[in-house]
């Protein structure tokens, strides 16, 4: 298993930053690609998917992510346009059962959306690629410290409930990678900063990722359970679906993108 990891990582890592550094339209065909193979994930952990449902909803999370690259103003009306579309197409098609199906459908595209548009409003801040590298790596950090530390030394459960394998010991040690990440990063990123004001701004920034990190972690897991699942899907072997792996990500990207905002760009 790990070694399936770490061969994944390998080829997938260097993509993901290639497409980051260039940005532009190779950064975007990636997201959207990624965006879909998710959609499709969460679409699919349903016993039985609309169809319809998925392919509108791709399309319509492809030209969300776009109006907030081009046009960042209008993305609340074209979300909106786009929930209210799914909405009024899950009405045409109605019966007892897909009915059932609207939380779901709609509390997804905006569990996908909404922090994909922040992701890509990241990338749109001055030296965006600097600050999207700041936060896939701070994640990253958090993840591996604590999948190490809660192997190593793991002991008391985090949340048994939803995910029993996660350890408070693996928490702390993927806080402790997040924030060394964090003050590393930033003191290449702002070297015109003290080491008191590097230190103010990197510990809250890299514990909030990483607190924020395993709570999109756990929503995921709870997400799974509801639907008596393991994986979100197959997309890196060893890793599982691709939502296993970006669902720290979409949940930790809206506050890295106001923390910037507000507090230091």
């Amino acid at each position: 298993m790990l070694r399936q990891r770490i061969a994944s990582a390998i080829v997938a890592v260097p993509l993901v930053l290639w497409s980051v550094y260039t940005g532009g339209w190779p950064f975007m065909l990636v997201l959207s690609g990624l965006a879909i193979i998710g959609w499709k994930e969460i679409q699919a952990m349903q016993s039985e998917p609309d169809s319809i449902l998925t392919w509108l909803g791709g399309l319509f999370l492809i030209v969300v992510l776009y109006v907030a690259w081009r046009w960042p103003e209008y993305v609340l009306a074209s979300l909106t346009f786009a929930v209210f579309s799914l909405l009024v197409t899950l009405l045409w098609r109605y019966d007892s059962k897909r009915w059932q199906t609207v939380s779901h459908s709609v509390s997804s595209f905006c569990y996908l959306s909404l922090p994909l548009v922040h992701l890509i409003w990241l990338g749109n801040l001055p030296g965006g690629w600097r600050w999207l590298i700041l936060l896939l790596v701070c994640v990253w950090c958090y993840d591996s410290f604590a999948y190490f530390v809660g192997n190593l030394c793991g002991r008391r459960k985090l949340w048994k409930r939803i995910s029993p394998n996660k350890s408070l010991e693996g928490v702390g040690g993927g806080l402790t990678g997040s924030a060394l990440a964090a003050t590393l990063l930033l003191a290449w990123l702002l070297p015109e900063l003290g080491w008191l004001r590097l230190l103010a701004f990197s510990l809250p920034f890299g514990i909030g990722v990483g607190i924020l990190a395993q709570t999109g972690d756990l929503l995921e897991s709870a997400l799974k359970r509801t639907f008596a699942i393991k994986d979100s899907g197959q997309f890196l072997p060893g890793h599982g679906g691709l939502l296993d792996r970006v669902d720290s990500i979409l949940f930790t990207t809206p506050f890295v993108y106001y923390f910037l905002k507000l507090l230091i760009i």
